[in-house]
């Protein structure tokens, strides 16, 4: 099972300066638009700075994902997470 990191606060999903640094000692270009939330060194941080990961309006965790699919979605900046089989679709029927 997968681990994914996610803010569970509205805010936004944000990295603390010292997040940052630590990445880039372990080698991750911290371009937030391309850093995949499953990364393990992201998660790495995580699991070794705690609430220090994120920034003060963030309340990051990890959540489990089934799978490799997922989708991160969100509301005012709370995100969660989809996975294929929570996905609803509507059929058109002719």
């Amino acid at each position: 099972m997968a681990q994914v990191l996610i803010n569970g606060c509205y805010g936004g999903f944000a990295l603390s300066e010292a997040a940052l640094d630590r990445l880039e000692e372990l080698g991750v270009d911290v371009d937030m638009d391309e850093l995949e939330r499953h990364d393990p060194r992201l998660l790495q941080v995580y699991k070794e700075l705690g609430d220090k990961t994120g920034r003060s309006y963030s309340k990051l965790h990890a959540v489990e994902v089934k799978g490799n699919l997922y989708r991160i979605e969100q509301y005012d900046g709370m995100e969660w997470v989809v996975t294929p089989p929570q996905l609803v679709w509507t059929e058109i029927k002719s």
